[in-house]
């Protein structure tokens, strides 16, 4: 290598050097990895409200969900079905909806999931 090369080699080392006592602020692996998730965790936080209002509106629009201000707070029905109750407007909503997803994913009660008690004989 040249004396010259070799001079700003020498130099761009120390700059280096310089930066990271000054304490510059170089992101470690477990930093990056602890931004990763946080942006994950808004992205899924994100997707969930989305979720959650464009199911408030759908059953706005087609009238089957009611709310209202009480001394108990705010009272969330859908369905004609009380679902929630709650001080904040948002919390209620947000127990309307998970309820409401409750009930829907419940298997239906069937007629026939007991044995029959007639006797044949």
């Amino acid at each position: 290598m040249s004396p010259q090369g070799n001079g700003a080699l020498r130099r761009s080392i120390s700059a280096q050097i310089s930066f990271i006592e000054e304490g510059a602020n170089v992101p470690t692996l477990m930093q990056q990895r602890e931004d990763q998730v946080r942006t994950e965790a808004a992205r899924s936080a994100n997707r969930d409200d989305a979720e959650l209002w464009r199911w408030f509106c759908l059953a706005y629009q087609e009238g089957r969900i009611r709310w209202c201000r009480s001394s108990e707070g705010w009272l969330v029905s859908v369905n004609h079905r009380h679902l929630a109750t709650e001080p904040d407007f948002d919390a209620a909503i947000r127990q309307a909806h998970a309820k409401h997803l409750a009930r829907a994913t419940r298997p239906a009660p069937s007629l026939f999931s007991k044995p029959s008690a007639i006797r044949t004989s």
